[in-house]
């Protein structure tokens, strides 16, 4: 029978805890006794000693002995089914509840370092920590953080795959598609990868043709039956820099953009469209939209009350009900339409005491405090791009959207309309 247990770790004793809870790292841990049910395939809620005293990570028993070792300790191995995580119940809001009313670890003399909980408390810690941590496995800003940790190049990084990415997906909209994975990002363009990100690394593909010989003897070859011409542009920890620099330059963009419109030809990845990540590509296209959002980074986002310029923006924006839009502007090989960021500001400003979907009703601020502000997204109504060149907006036209809603209303073209998706979610349509 599964069991849940909790195991306290000190930030004194333990390596720094953002190093140690690595997803899927196995790890030895040591404790002078081991309760007679804990078993391999127990779930473990990891408890943070010290100074922390709150839940900080979730995994699972992988092995243990029986067998005391020369200084009197037994050895069992734990597998990490997260990383660390920042809004967990503390010891106040446990001792709080009924439900941890008797709870062994969080008696003032407690001793030791394995506990057993009751299956209702473990199943509520540990699906609490899931909940968690799924939703920051799906959040981009999170994983783009992590992936590049340079936030001048994590910005221009973030932009040039938002221009990327909205020409590729307005050209060829069944074959471009983007996957958020926990330890990369893939854009897909046909059968081939376009752009990659990894940790401190970055991979596109450009088209050898375009670029000088002098830039395409520094490139790796491609080996991509259906893209012959393409060769991969290459940036590490140490020549990120240099790769970031080029994003500027015109025969890169010119071998970029000539690459997509090759890819575009290529026949569809029968998986990649399965993987695609909505709330990445909703985020993008946020990015494309207002490229200041690129400056705002997973980890201060999720650690500081400050607000931030865009938030400040927002808040001290001037009273105005409407605004003109739409004027056509070129980015080098793409067209979008210039949006009025006072009357965005204005209606974000409308919203800031709770920063609630108007859709669905999920509000950023009851759940996560103001750490998510910046989480609600602005929609037009009346989709820019349908319109017939420059027309006014009213701050009635726009509504405020969490990801996964705005995800949904552009998951079609033309977008879903916002009565139909009130409908489907009341409804439970799926």
């Amino acid at each position: 029978m599964l069991s849940y247990w909790i195991v306290k770790a000190n930030p004194r004793y333990n390596e720094p805890l953002n190093e140690m809870f690595i997803l899927g790292k196995k790890q030895e841990w040591h404790a002078k006794r081991i309760p007679a049910n804990f078993e391999k395939g127990d779930k473990i809620i990891f408890w943070q000693s010290g100074t922390g005293l709150k839940v900080i990570a979730i995994g699972e028993v992988v092995s243990l002995s029986r067998e005391k070792q020369e200084d009197g300790q037994l050895i069992y191995s734990l597998r990490y089914l997260s990383e660390v995580l920042s809004q967990q119940p503390n010891i106040k809001k446990l001792r709080e509840m009924e439900l941890f009313s008797n709870a062994s670890f969080l008696k003032s003399a407690a001793a030791g370092a394995i506990y057993p909980l009751k299956n209702k408390q473990g199943e509520f810690l540990y699906n609490s920590a899931l909940q968690e941590w799924n939703q920051i496995q799906n959040n981009p800003l999170v994983i783009l953080t992590k992936l590049l940790s340079d936030d001048t190049i994590r910005k221009a990084t973030i932009v040039k795959l938002a221009e990327f990415w909205h020409y590729a997906k307005s050209k060829f909209p069944d074959k471009t598609f983007i996957t958020l994975f926990p330890n990369c990002v893939r854009m897909n363009i046909g059968m081939v990868k376009f752009f990659v990100i990894a940790s401190n690394t970055i991979h596109i593909n450009l088209d050898r043709k375009k670029l000088p010989l002098s830039k395409a003897e520094q490139n790796k070859a491609g080996h991509y039956k259906s893209a012959p011409d393409a060769i991969e542009r290459y940036g590490d920890k140490d020549t990120l820099p240099v790769l970031v620099h080029d994003f500027d330059d015109e025969g890169f963009n010119a071998a970029a953009y000539s690459m997509i419109e090759k890819l575009g030809l290529t026949r569809k990845h029968p998986i990649t469209e399965k993987s695609h990540s909505p709330e990445l590509a909703a985020y993008l296209e946020s990015v494309y939209d207002m490229p200041s959002i690129a400056d705002q980074t997973g980890h201060n986002a999720a650690s500081t009350d400050q607000p931030d310029a865009v938030t400040a923006e927002a808040i001290n924006a001037p009273i105005i009900s409407e605004a003109e839009e739409g004027l056509k502007r070129y980015r080098e090989y793409v067209v979008f339409y210039q949006r009025n960021q006072p009357l965005i500001n204005a209606k974000k400003a409308l919203h800031q005491n709770d920063y609630r979907c108007e859709v669905c009703g999920f509000s950023f601020k009851d759940k996560y405090g103001t750490a998510a502000k910046e989480c609600l997204e602005v929609h037009h109504i009346n989709p820019l791009a349908e319109r017939e060149g420059k027309s006014i907006t009213k701050i009635e036209d726009l509504i405020l959207l969490c990801q996964n809603c705005h995800a949904l209303i552009h998951s079609q073209r033309p977008p879903l309309e916002i009565d139909a998706l009130k409908e489907m979610l009341s409804s439970g349509e799926r």
